[in-house]
């Protein structure tokens, strides 16, 4: 087992046209990328596609696709070990010894695998309930299930219903050889107040969670309750196999999309990827509440570097008086994780929906709140809706064109500092002229970039200044 550090080092140290080139495969310019027929299935024109920058390739012909550890498994019949080996050889890298699980590692993979097995249980139960209970509330779980989304669809996704009873799963798992200490480990099953063993999804629509790789590890269940009380969604609790803060909803289904396209969608729920999933936009992922981690968005770049956030649409603060509290949560949100992304070095951009506005006398409108699951009923309708570069979008929303300069001083200087820390000069000119557009002034968009820039140079030099030995010298 070789550690992620050593393979990590081998897939940067590899260049990817070479290794099509050792297979005798020719690759030719065609854009920003480089394509050549696949060797993977009868292609009868350039198909597969290859990006040197990202070190990925990808056959829009077959779907196949991956980074050089991949085609060298698929194009050689290697395992994954062997194929990391081969280009370790080709870059020259020597093989680092393999580490050997401890006992303790073993037993916890050996651990792991069971909860992962409960889970596919689980799962099952869930899908079976919704089609195959006749009791009433199945019927009106499946009718509600089946008018939000299609049939086929729920049998694709596998989407199920938890019964009302107290124990239907922890009785099912049971005949399973599934101990209810394992459901309580997968925060399947709980105590209730009175000390009973009760399952902890009931009267719920089902949505699985899954990694990447497909494996079930946590669920999300919509309520069949109209008390206002009963939250509409709950989520799994912390368990071994699910942390909220480090799964991305939707990335079994997403990534290969994303590779293809270079862009991921970002969403704020399941409900909404599922939406996006279903009008055929499959690269759209959601990080399970408002705010995306560090960790949550690294896990994007391996299928790009473009992402795109669709905000939920909550209805304004028209009491403010400072413009930037006027915009609704989902805005607010939306503005967080894109400086977060770009501070990781994404290109970010902004597909935003209106607001629901309703007339209810000649004279009086009130406004609803509107998100991607409600909103985009058609694929058409999700193409017509403009997307904006961030720094472009986020000026719209930070300055205020009836006030002075001086009054838009701040947001004028955080604009500059988002253009600055990206690099992107050959499209400063072009962020001028959108700037100018909203808030007059090329000269001063134009010293506040370089004063920006020259900041930013100014603190890479001291790092560097400060990382000198002097005394070495």
């Amino acid at each position: 087992m070789y550690s992620d550090e050593f393979i990590e080092r081998v897939r940067s140290n590899t260049n990817i046209q070479r290794v099509f080139e050792a297979k005798g495969i020719t690759l030719k310019k065609s854009g920003a990328d480089l394509v050549c027929k696949c060797p993977f299935h009868a292609d009868k024109k350039p198909s597969l596609h290859v990006n040197l920058t990202k070190g990925l390739w990808n056959c829009f012909g077959c779907g196949e696709g991956g980074d050089a550890i991949q085609f060298v498994r698929m194009a050689y019949g290697y395992s994954f070990r062997e194929a990391v080996e081969y280009l370790a050889n080709a870059a020259n890298i020597p093989i680092e010894q393999e580490r050997q699980l401890s006992q303790a590692e073993i037993e916890e993979q050996q651990k792991r695998e069971v909860l992962l097995n409960a889970m596919d249980v689980v799962a099952d139960f869930y899908v079976s309930t919704l089609w195959d209970d006749k009791s009433e509330e199945a019927k009106k779980a499946l009718e509600a299930a089946s008018n939000r989304w299609d049939k086929d669809f729920l049998q694709q996704y596998r989407i199920g219903y938890a019964p009302s009873t107290q124990d239907a799963l922890i009785q099912y798992a049971y005949t399973k050889g599934i101990s209810a200490e394992l459901l309580l480990e997968l925060g399947m099953a709980k105590y209730n107040k009175k000390g009973n063993l009760v399952d902890t999804f009931r009267s719920r629509i089902m949505i699985p969670i899954r990694r990447r790789s497909g494996r079930y590890v946590a669920f999300t269940g919509r309520t069949l309750s109209t008390n206002d009380e009963v939250p509409k969604y709950l989520n799994n609790t912390t368990t071994p196999l699910f942390d909220k803060d480090t799964t991305v909803f939707g990335m079994d289904v997403a990534a290969g999309p994303a590779i293809r396209a270079d862009v991921m969608y970002l969403v704020e729920g399941a409900p909404d990827v599922l939406r996006l999933h279903l009008i055929g936009v499959k690269n759209t992922v959601a990080c399970l509440g408002s705010a995306w981690t560090d960790n949550q968005l690294r896990q994007l770049k391996n299928c790009t570097t473009k992402l795109c956030f669709i905000p939920d649409a909550d209805p304004p603060n028209l009491e403010a008086t400072n413009i930037r509290d006027k915009h609704g949560i989902g805005i607010q949100a939306v503005i967080k994780n894109a400086k977060k992304a770009i501070s990781l070095g994404f290109t970010v951009m902004v597909k935003e929906i209106p607001v629901g506005e309703k007339q209810d006398s000649p004279r009086k409108f009130s406004y609803f709140k509107q998100d991607p699951d409600s909103y985009f009923t058609s694929l058409d309708k999700f193409n017509k809706t403009g997307e904006k570069d961030f720094i472009i979008w986020y000026a719209d929303k930070i300055l205020d064109p009836n006030q002075a300069t001086s009054a838009n001083a701040n947001a004028i200087d955080e604009l500059a500092e988002l253009i600055a820390s990206q690099d992107i000069e050959s499209q400063i000119p072009v962020y001028i002229d959108a700037l100018h557009g909203i808030y007059p002034g090329r000269q001063t968009w134009k010293k506040a970039i370089d004063k920006a820039i020259g900041e930013r140079a100014r603190q890479s030099l001291s790092k560097d200044v400060d990382g000198i030995d002097i005394l070495s010298e």
